[in-house]
């Protein structure tokens, strides 16, 4: 079985920055107050837009998928805050995931492309995740319910 989702976690004051920033934007409750913002192609299109001609402060290194515009728009909404943007891409037990995560508008997790678990897991940490004996961080916040976008059902 497949596992493909993406989006911004946060707690929620960022979630308000984005809600307000882009009414459509579908907002997923997680555990440990947490919230988990899908980015389907029009909220990227959308972030794109908003963001176009702003420079970036801070260089991405390493092989991500996500695009420059994530990473200038988490800058300014992290601003006294922090977010992780994320994503999944897995089939029949292969594939990848990365984060990032910024803090007071400064990326401080580059975890790009990994085919080995590891990269949620550091940003969810990052965000005050406590993982439950026996689990890790992603199952703890209920991400392992989520294996598609929710457009996508």
């Amino acid at each position: 079985m497949g596992h493909h989702i993406q989006g911004v976690i946060a707690r929620s004051s960022v979630v308000a920055r984005i809600a307000q920033d882009f009414p459509g934007a579908e907002v997923v409750p997680l555990e440990q107050a947490l919230l988990w913002v899908p980015t389907p192609e029009w909220l990227l299109d959308a972030i794109d837009e908003t963001t176009r001609g702003d420079a970036l402060r801070t260089p991405i290194t390493g092989e991500h998928v996500y695009l420059h515009f994530v990473a200038r728009y988490l800058e300014q909404i992290t601003s006294r805050d922090v977010a992780m943007y994320f994503e999944t891409d897995y089939f029949g037990g292969l594939g990848a995931q990365s984060a990032a995560v910024y803090r007071d508008g400064v990326l401080v997790l580059d975890a790009g492309r990994a085919s080995r678990p590891g990269p949620i897991n550091a940003g969810l940490a990052l965000l005050g995740v406590l993982a439950d004996a026996g689990r890790d961080a992603f199952d703890t916040v209920g991400l392992q319910h989520h294996r598609r976008m929710p457009h996508d059902r």
